[in-house]
Parts: C-alpha cells; structure tokens; sequence
C-alpha cells in the first residue's frame, strides 16, 4: 500500500472510531455530522457506493433533527455523486434541497442549487429547463450583488448556447462574464472566460481573435503564476498558430509544451498530442529527421495501451505521409495499410474516408489508376452513407486531377470500370499486396534514414539556423555527392538509374542553397522530396513575415 492509502485508511478508522463514540453516546447530530464527512471522504477518493451509504444514513439522522443546513449539504453531495450514473435521482435531491433553501429563505444557496441543477439537465441535453434554472440562479445573484458567483452562471449560459450552436450569444455571455470578473477582481475565474472566448472564436474559424484571446490567457497565466495553466492555454494557442499556418510559432510553443512537460511527471494522453502535433509542424516545415523521430515517439506511446486505439492508427496515417513525400511509397502504403486495419476495425469512419484518400493519392502518384480509384470511389461511398457533405466535396476536389488527367469521358468509363472491383482492390490493399511499381521506385530512392537528416540540414541551412560556414560546408558536400553520382559506372541499371536520380536531387538541392529555384520533372523520383523542401520555405518565410516566433 502506498503511503497515500495508509493515509486513507487511517482518516477513514479515526472517523469511524468517532461514529461509534457518537453513537454509543446517542449524540445523534454529530453522527449525522461525522457521516457526512466520512462520506466525503469516501466519495473524493473514488468510493462511490460507500460514499452514498454514509450520505443516506446521514440525511435520515438529519431530517428527524431538522438540521435544515446539514441537510442541504447532504443532499447537494448526493446529487453531484449521482448526477453522472443516476441523473434522476441527483434531480430529485437537488429538488428536496431547493425545496428546504425556500422555505428556509436561503437565497445564496437556492442560486448555487439551481446553478447545479442547470448543469445537470445540461449534461443531460435537456436545454430548456438548464436555460430556466440558470436563469433562475442569475436573477437572484443580482439581486445579491455578487459579480463573482453570477458571472460562473453567465459563463454556463454562454456554454449552453455554445452547444445549442447560438455563437453570438455565447460572445456575448463570455464577454459579460470576464466583465464581472474583472469587476470582482477574479483573474483566475476571468482566466475561464478568456479561455470560453478563444475556444468559441475557434469553432467559427476566426483564428486571429483567437490567437489574441490566447496570448492574452497566456499572460495572464504568467501574471498568476500558473505554470499548468500557462501549459493548457499554450495546446491552444499552438493549434490556433497551426491553423493560420504560422508553423515557426506552433512550433516553438510546442517546444516550449515539451520541455515542461519533461520536467513535469506527464502519461501517454498528456505526451501524445505534443509529440504528434509537433511532428505535423515539423513535417510542413521539412524538418523530416525531428518530425520522423515526434511520429515515432507518438506511435509508441499509442502502443502502451493507454491511449484509444484510434491514436495508433492517427500516428501510423501521419508517418505514412511523411514517407510519401519522402518517395518511400512502400514504407508508406505499409502504414497506411495499418491504419486501415484497424480504422476499420473500430468503424472509426472519419479515419476510414481519410486513409483511403490517402491511400488513393500514393496509387495515384505511383500510376496505379485503378487501384487509386478504387480507393477514392470507396472513400465516397462511405462518405456518402453518413451524408457527410464535407468529406464528398473534399473526396470529388482529390479525384479532379485523375479527372483531367483522363478526360471526363475516359475518368467516367475507368470509373465504371473499377466499381465491380472496388472490394477486390482494397481487400488487395488489405492483406498487403503491393504493387511492382511502388517496389521500383522504392528501390532507387535513398532510404528514409539517410534521406531524413539530409533533408533537414538542407532546410535548417536555407532556413537561416545553421551557421554560413555549415551551410558552405554542405553546398560543397552536395556538389561533391552530385559529382560523385554522375560519374558512376558499372552495376546494374537498376544501380546506375539509382545513382542518376540522386545525382538530380544533389545537384538540385546545392541549387538551393545557392539561392536558385531548381525543378525535378513531376515522376521524377526526389521530385516529392524537393517539392517538401520548396513548400516548407515558402512556410518559413509566411511565419517570419507574421512576427517573431519566440514571442
């Protein structure tokens, strides 16, 4: 037993030796009392059905002494024990306690009541009798004066519209409340609102509002002291960098996650989302060897058994990605393929439409028409059985190319064509069946673990965070590899094509460091891994141009 539990179960004798005291005694109030606490007790540390029984036989005791008070005590621990598992009997106790604070002309307590019993019937999606007790509970902190407490009511208000999707309401309510806040000079509750406010400002794409309320919360934080709170809104506000594509500032807020947390004890559901995240920032940015190493330590944590399954297959759909820019078709289709296998497994449909997209555009690349079509059409279909609008316009954007690649008279005929063998295709996918060509390519491209660090240094270099003297070194290291390359002789053709196409890439990655714009022919095989490099420049420039990023 840990030195907590001892703990535990010495409280829990003492408080028992005093019941029986009590009891031997026939001081009836105080056993009410001392059942009550070992309820407590009980019920903060994770005893549920201990902690009702103490509460009931407290309440009886209590009810026969009118201990009007005590009994409201009870009463309100008993409807917050039970509102999650037993909503309806938690609404027939904050009902008996609303009925007591009545007739007993408690004001302040039928307010906090009727907050309580609002949140209940929020929980349980009963909005209109939530909005009238929250209702109730607001005008009579008004009445009492109390900024603090009715701005706690607001702030259910605000969530409540929230989720009955009536937006410029929530503002409003979050805007009131943090109002109040201040009033009361309560900056740990206007922390809340703020919080309300950037979450809100999210949901309705505003990303710019957003990203102020956050770095305002994150001021705030710093201004109170709250490191963990300071840690909470920085997720946030990374995500919100993330989406206005300010990836130099996402990335360094979740460095900045990271390193706290390292010094902080943290599980899988804590690490998890700053190792995959980070590796998202990390892939757009090019920085292939960090974002290889974040999707990896991610997809170890999922393998723990801490996390939800869908986390494994997120991780292995996102490290697939990377190796498809990086050409490494093969490694990639593999994990596709597992997450597929399991997507399907736990009928995870949004993972399902993704990775068969995913999947589609790597046979697409790679000339598997067929097979890519199979995969898109199968996307739609699934897309098209949830009546999922979003997803079928985005699937329809995805096969315009294969479109005008074809022509809309040979797209439909392949289309028609593929239908009947739409299962046969993914089931091919499935058990792992891959196709020669992607094996080809696979086989002429350097492998991931030499391509990675390269790739790196390249954009580090162009990125302006090496030293001139290392960017030079590797300008010479490039030439001298290009050189190197072109001139090999002998082997197989296998051999001389391998050593031809990294001749390109060499030569084409010194161009950049020279400050000039090569281009690899589209089905060229470093063309994906160029075209990475280039786009994740151009997303350097659009952070540094947003401001600074250690901010």
């Amino acid at each position: 037993m840990t030195a907590e539990g001892e703990e535990l179960e010495q409280a829990i004798a003492r408080l028992q030796s005093e019941l029986q005291q009590y009891r031997a005694r026939g001081d009836q109030r105080n056993e009410g009392i001392t059942l009550h606490r070992l309820g407590t007790l009980f019920q903060n540390h994770g005893r549920p059905e201990q902690a009702r029984a103490c509460y009931e036989q407290a309440l009886s005791i209590l009810q026969r002494l009118d201990d009007f008070q005590a009994q409201v005590a009870t009463l309100h621990n008993l409807g917050t024990l039970l509102a999650r598992e037993q909503p309806e009997q938690a609404r027939r106790y904050y009902e008996q306690a609303l009925l007591i604070l009545r007739q007993t002309g408690d004001r302040r307590g039928e307010a906090f009541t009727l907050h309580n019993l609002g949140q209940l019937y929020e929980n349980l999606e009963q909005s209109e009798p939530a909005l009238a007790c929250y209702q109730q509970a607001l005008a009579i902190l008004r009445t009492l004066g109390e900024p603090g407490n009715e701005a706690v009511t607001v702030i259910n208000l605000g969530r409540l519209a929230e989720r009955r999707e009536r937006y410029d309401e929530a503002r409003r309510h979050y805007q009131e409340a943090r109002r109040l806040l201040q009033q009361a000079g309560d900056p740990e509750h206007e922390l809340l609102a703020l919080k309300d406010l950037g979450r809100l400002a999210c949901r309705q794409e505003r990303y710019e509002e957003a990203q102020s309320l956050y770095e305002e919360a994150r001021a705030l934080c710093q201004r109170l002291g709250d490191p963990y709170q300071e840690a909470v809104v920085l997720i946030s506000l990374a995500e919100v960098y993330e989406e206005r594509e300010l990836l130099l500032q996402s990335r360094a807020a979740y460095e900045h996650l990271l390193a706290f947390q390292s010094e902080s004890s943290g599980s899988g559901h804590v690490f998890f989302p700053i190792h995959f995240n980070l590796g998202r920032v990390y892939h757009q940015l090019a920085l292939t060897e960090r974002a290889r190493r974040h999707f990896e330590q991610a997809l170890a944590l999922t393998l723990t058994g801490d996390l939800p399954p869908y986390c494994e297959y997120l991780s292995r759909g996102s490290l697939g990605r990377l190796l498809q820019d990086l050409s490494r078709p093969v490694e990639a289709f593999n994990h596709y393929r597992q997450a597929l296998q399991g997507f399907s497994r736990i009928s995870y449909i949004p993972g399902l439409i993704q990775t068969l997209c995913l999947l589609g555009s790597l046979l697409g690349r790679y000339g598997q028409l067929q097979a890519a079509l199979a995969h898109f059409l199968q996307a739609r279909a699934i897309a098209e059985s949830q009546n999922n609008l979003v997803a079928r316009a985005s699937i329809d954007k995805e096969l315009a190319p294969f479109q005008n690649l074809l022509g809309p008279e040979e797209f439909a005929r392949l289309s028609q064509q593929t239908e009947p063998l739409r299962g046969v295709l993914i089931d091919a996918t499935l058990e792992g069946i891959v196709a020669p060509t992607l094996v080809k390519f696979e086989q002429i491209v350097l492998p991931s673990e030499q391509l990675c660090p390269l790739i790196e240094r390249v954009s580090l270099a162009l990125g302006g965070e090496s030293p001139s003297q290392e960017k030079q070194q590797l300008l010479r290291e490039l030439q001298q590899r290009s050189a190197q390359a072109q001139t090999q002789s002998g082997g197989d053709s296998e051999g001389l094509t391998a050593a031809a196409a990294a001749a390109d890439f060499y030569a084409a990655l010194a161009a950049l460091l020279e400050g000039r714009s090569p281009a690899l022919p589209r089905d060229h095989p470093y063309s994906p891994p160029l075209v990475l490099i280039q786009d994740g420049q151009a997303r350097w420039r659009a952070s540094r141009a947003a401001g600074d990023p250690s901010k």
